[in-house]
């Protein structure tokens, strides 16, 4: 399975050169944030030419929401989207709000669940290996939406924590780390001094090496040694590059391949496609039984782009 996330940055003058760069990389599955209405009506010839036949977007939701941007899922299998919302659990032994209120700070009401739910895309896809659980993320940056970031990740890290076993990928643009050594990841809650721990810990929930959801980095899998200037898919204004894209994946994915095209990313001297360059990977599947719908093998036909 060839699996590609990219964040296109809302860009309708690149729709040309995207749909050129999809047929190129030759995904499976491609997941796509920051899409436009517009940018996705003009992608679906290329989506077509791609063998890429079954397509779902968030995109009326958060247009419903006063938005205009959302996430993407284009499959050569059949997928279907699943019931938005379903991010975050509330429970008073996780209860993330009540560490926050005894430390005495400031914090909006929330009610556990993730904030946007158009930008967590959550398809069950039919590949011929089995049904797939698949999540397309676009977690808002910090600079902008400070507790909206959190939020979202704590939700997302208590659900993928909760989900049932099986085959399982969560991608897209998380908007974090700010750092990666050999040492650890860090967070943007470095910048937060009353706050911080917390913060990094809300981040690290999902993407630390200390998740409790089982999945592992597809792309740390195969180069294990983090050097953020070297290994960056975004260019941030004013921090230069950062790894912020990132396919997690359950153990029955097999790595064969991880790798960021920046053939494709804004340098500081060009505008290209997109701020983002778009991660690629290859897996071999591995079947296990591990709960109904998950360990039998099925080879749906292509049907129409819907």
């Amino acid at each position: 399975m060839r699996v590609v996330t990219w964040n296109t940055a809302k860009r309708l003058t690149a729709v040309e050169g995207l749909g050129a760069a999809l047929a190129e990389l030759r995904g499976d599955v491609v997941l796509l944030q920051a899409v436009t209405r517009p940018q996705l009506d003009r992608l679906r010839p290329a989506m077509r030419a791609a063998e890429l036949h079954w397509v779902v977007s968030s995109i009326d939701e958060a247009c419903a929401a006063g938005k205009y941007a959302a996430n993407v899922v284009a499959s050569r299998w059949r997928c279907r989207q699943m019931p938005s919302g379903w991010a975050g659990r509330q429970g008073a032994n996780r209860s993330w709000v009540q560490r926050y209120n005894r430390l005495g700070i400031e914090m909006p009401a929330w009610d556990g669940l993730a904030p946007r739910p158009w930008l967590l895309l959550r398809v069950q896809l039919d590949s011929p290996w089995g049904l797939v659980d698949l999540v397309n993320a676009h977690v808002p940056a910090q600079a902008r939406n400070r507790w909206d970031k959190v939020k979202a990740m704590v939700a997302l890290g208590a659900s993928l924590e909760a989900a049932e076993p099986g085959l399982r990928i969560v991608g897209g643009d998380f908007s974090s780390p700010r750092k990666e050594t050999p040492e650890g990841m860090r967070g943007y809650g470095l910048g937060h001094k009353d706050r911080g721990k917390l913060w990094e810990e809300a981040e690290l929930t999902v993407l630390g090496p200390a998740a409790r959801h089982g999945l592992r980095d597809a792309f740390r899998a195969i180069h294990p040694l983090a050097q953020a200037p070297r290994e960056g898919s975004c260019l941030c204004e004013g921090a230069g590059l950062r790894r912020f894209d990132h396919l997690l994946v359950s153990s029955h994915f097999l790595v064969e391949s991880a790798e960021y095209r920046r053939q494709w990313m804004d340098s500081p001297s060009q505008r290209r496609l997109s701020d983002h360059a778009p991660l690629v990977a290859s897996f071999e599947v591995r079947l296990v039984p591990v709960g109904p719908g998950y360990s039998t093998p099925r080879r749906p036909a292509p049907a129409p782009m819907r």
